[in-house]
């Protein structure tokens, strides 16, 4: 029985949710979201936050809280890369709050943020989707 749970944790940036009209706005440009995610490191489930504004702190404090609910009494870890907002007092201390163990990982090494790979698959797919 595994007693923690790790999550690797990393921001896709924007995805178009919807086409582009002559009304979506003055330069013509599709509505779109930005995705803070954590992948689970044993099971490959995906937890996410997702907002149309730009990934900062606040949203990894809510993946944190999300994260937290759905884990109640198991150690949890949680991956991160070097993003400044991710390593701020406020989700140090959200960290804290919700007992949490922050692991940054060195500098300039997205290959060992299991999550990454993810996001390859899923920026292929949609890719394929959309243009084949």
């Amino acid at each position: 029985l595994i007693s923690a749970v790790i999550f690797s944790t990393a921001s896709y940036g924007q995805i178009a949710i919807a086409p582009k009209t002559p009304n979506s706005s003055v330069l013509g440009v599709a509505d779109e979201v930005n995705i803070l995610g954590a992948l689970h490191a044993i099971r490959r489930e995906l937890c996410s936050i997702t907002t149309t504004d730009y990934i900062r702190a606040p949203s990894v404090v809510d993946l944190m809280a999300f994260l937290r609910g759905q884990h109640h009494g198991r150690s949890i870890y949680l991956v991160l890369d070097n993003a400044s907002y991710q390593r701020c007092k406020l989700v140090a201390r959200a960290a804290k709050r919700y007992h949490i163990n922050l692991v940054y990982l060195p500098p300039y090494s997205p290959n060992l943020n299991l999550i990454e790979r993810f996001w390859k698959y899923m920026k292929a797919t949609l890719l394929d989707k959309c243009l084949g």
